[in-house]
């Protein structure tokens, strides 16, 4: 059974102690087989690399299979630590 659209929300500070939760959250999403996802940043006020892996593996899978994914209020935070890693474009940002 699939669902028509999926939020994950980014919120406070992803970094290495709530690296594998995220991950968690981003696989059970997946696993619902939503046609699009959104990613809600509002809230979101630092990421780290390990939250970006989890992004990166995330967008490879959805363009394996249809997945629509969107970006809601990507923050500060998120769009400089993706523009000095050189991912804004590979995550759609």
């Amino acid at each position: 059974m699939s669902e028509e659209a999926i939020t994950i929300s980014l919120e406070g500070e992803l970094n290495m102690s709530n690296a594998r939760s995220f991950q968690e959250s981003v696989i059970k999403a997946i696993t619902r087989n939503p046609t699009s996802i959104v990613l809600d940043c509002e809230h979101n006020e630092s990421i780290e690399v390990p939250a970006l892996q989890t992004l990166l593996a995330l967008y490879k899978h959805s363009a394996e299979n249809g997945i629509d994914i969107r970006w809601h209020s990507p923050s500060i935070a998120l769009l400089q630590q993706t523009e000095e890693l050189g991912l804004s474009e590979s995550l759609g940002l």
